[in-house]
């Protein structure tokens, strides 16, 4: 071997040698990256006529609904829910213009058991607005049947 060629480190020597400047970047790099906290991307979702999407759980930014004002609403339902007054849970609720998504599907429950109106397309609409999904989305379409107790077909 001539004096230009150098050997290559031995094993041991190459394991104990200093890592690379660039390798030590590189890692501090992917180290940043990977501990980066998590983002919720959500796009809005498209209005509906009946159902308030603007009072879903997962609301267009800059139009969160405060909590408290939910729990307003569900307060003056929730006493009925419990002595299974379907019948004072869609009065109070048919005369709202608008209903946020959870309320919509109280109230279609409401309509399927009294047996009135289509609460199935009413309760697809909600749980499609509380989802974020189309409205023609088989799963939402799936949860109705179930909760509303219908075969699925």
């Amino acid at each position: 071997m001539s004096s230009r060629e150098t050997e290559p480190p031995s094993g041991d020597a190459a394991e104990t040698s200093p890592p690379s400047r660039r390798a030590t970047h590189v890692e501090a790099l992917l180290e940043r990256f990977l501990n980066l906290p998590e983002i919720q991307v959500t796009a809005p979702p498209p209005p509906d006529p009946l159902v308030d999407r603007a009072a879903s759980t997962l609301p267009a930014p800059g139009k969160l609904p405060t909590l408290d004002a939910f729990d307003e609403q569900l307060a003056a339902v929730e006493p009925m829910l419990e002595q299974a007054d379907w019948e004072g849970v869609r009065a109070l609720l048919s005369s709202r213009k608008t209903l946020p998504p959870p309320l919509a599907l109280l109230y279609s429950i409401a309509l399927s058991e009294r047996g009135q109106g289509d609460p199935e397309e009413l309760a697809t609409r909600a749980v499609a607005a509380l989802l974020c999904v189309p409205e023609q989305s088989e799963t939402a379409r799936l949860i109705v049947k179930r909760l509303l107790g219908r075969s699925v077909t």
